[in-house]
């Protein structure tokens, strides 16, 4: 896992150096991972989400497909259920990412410029889920025959809660035992992640619709926390029994992938434009 986040920041962010290897542990160790290491099944998805998104990077920026395709597949068969996840999430990954290049020279311009990378991901994806296929089709066969049933209930609107419980996740130690079955998600990051994601917004070197972007990314993670029918989405349609918000490791990847992205621009910008005004 260490080395996979060490290989995206190096590779796709051009970080080098101690903030590298410094955020790379703090990936190893968010809070997810602490608590989910008692039930091992469920990070494999965490291992290979960096490399997936460094493919995704790959069709953008080079036309080219092998790693996403084949990474893609290799998470799918390792948890087809954490691997459904990674699946939506690098959905919203590739848009962030055509987004966060948008140039203002028109809407029909850009798309007709990236026409061959949308493709290219379309088509990688279905080679993915076709290779998969082999333990995706058994293993829905299957579930359709017991497990598996949808119902209104699984759509609810309804909210979990106040929303604002999130916020008492990111200090350290803030998880206990009790949380297990429907407590709030395990997003711990370190102090040092979130004064960097609010350096982010402050930094003038990263482009504005990028912050924008993102800012909607988290939002739809945000909003899928706490409405009932969207986190069941995340989960294949179905209430999770304990180890709820299986997918909050996304959530702390955002956050360190903006941590990443101020620590690129640093060095090049000055420590008053980080004043709050």
């Amino acid at each position: 896992m260490l080395f996979n986040y060490v290989g995206i920041f190096k590779k796709s962010l051009k970080l080098n150096g101690v903030f590298n290897i410094i955020l790379s542990i703090i990936y190893s160790l968010i809070g997810y991972n602490i608590v989910y290491s008692s039930n091992i099944m469920w990070l494999d998805s965490v291992i290979w989400l960096p490399i997936v998104l460094y493919g995704v990077d790959r069709i953008i920026i080079c036309n080219k497909n092998f790693i996403f395709t084949f990474f893609l597949f290799i998470t799918i068969i390792s948890n087809f259920y954490t691997g459904y996840m990674v699946g939506i999430f690098t959905v919203l990954y590739f848009i962030f990412r055509l987004i966060s290049r948008y140039k203002s020279y028109g809407i029909k311009v850009f798309l007709k410029e990236n026409k061959k990378c949308i493709i290219m991901f379309i088509i990688s994806c279905l080679i993915s889920i076709l290779l998969a296929s082999v333990i995706l089709l058994p293993t829905a066969i299957n579930l359709m025959e017991s497990k598996l049933s949808v119902s209104a209930n699984n759509f609810s609107m309804n909210t979990f809660g106040n929303i604002l419980d999130l916020f008492s996740k990111f200090p350290i130690g803030s998880f206990n035992q009790g949380e297990m079955p429907y407590g709030p998600p395990n997003i711990f990051v370190s102090m040092f992640v979130l004064i960097l994601v609010i350096c982010y917004f402050k930094n003038n070197k990263i482009r504005l619709l990028e912050k924008i972007s993102i800012m909607i990314l988290l939002t739809v993670i945000i909003v899928s926390f706490n409405i009932i029918g969207i986190n069941n989405i995340w989960h294949m349609l179905q209430s999770p029994v304990y180890f709820p918000y299986r997918y909050s490791f996304i959530f702390s990847f955002i956050l360190i992938y903006m941590a990443a992205r101020t620590l690129k621009y640093f060095d090049k910008v000055k420590i008053s434009d980080y004043y709050i005004q």
